[in-house]
């Protein structure tokens, strides 16, 4: 979602350097929106329980379990928990990239 009197008001002030986090509001609340949804819901979850069985996995299989299956299901806690991470966090994200924005046009409530 672009907003667009925002974007207006950075280039009126010459605040070029808030038009990247401007940027990353959009993105984030466009995140945000799909975490919210149905479906959104229902990554969260799946992305939740796989984390979960991962680290169930490295957990009870670590002895057994050869170098290369010890590397892969890491590498895929990792790439979960990003993603996982990546739709938790995107609310905050925004309302914090909004508040940098407000706080330095001097737009502080």
């Amino acid at each position: 979602m672009k907003d667009t009197g925002t974007r207006a008001k950075i280039r009126e002030q010459g605040k070029a350097e808030l038009e990247p986090i401007l940027d990353d509001v959009e993105l984030y609340g466009s995140i945000a929106a799909i975490a919210d949804q149905d479906g959104g819901k229902a990554i969260i979850k799946a992305l939740t329980d796989d984390v979960a069985n991962t680290l169930d996995q490295l957990a009870y299989q670590y002895e057994t379990a050869s170098f290369e299956q010890l590397v892969t299901r890491c590498a895929k806690l990792r790439a979960n928990l990003t993603l996982l991470l990546t739709f938790k966090r995107a609310g905050k994200n925004r309302d914090d990239a909004r508040k940098v924005i407000k706080e330095t046009l001097g737009e502080i409530e």
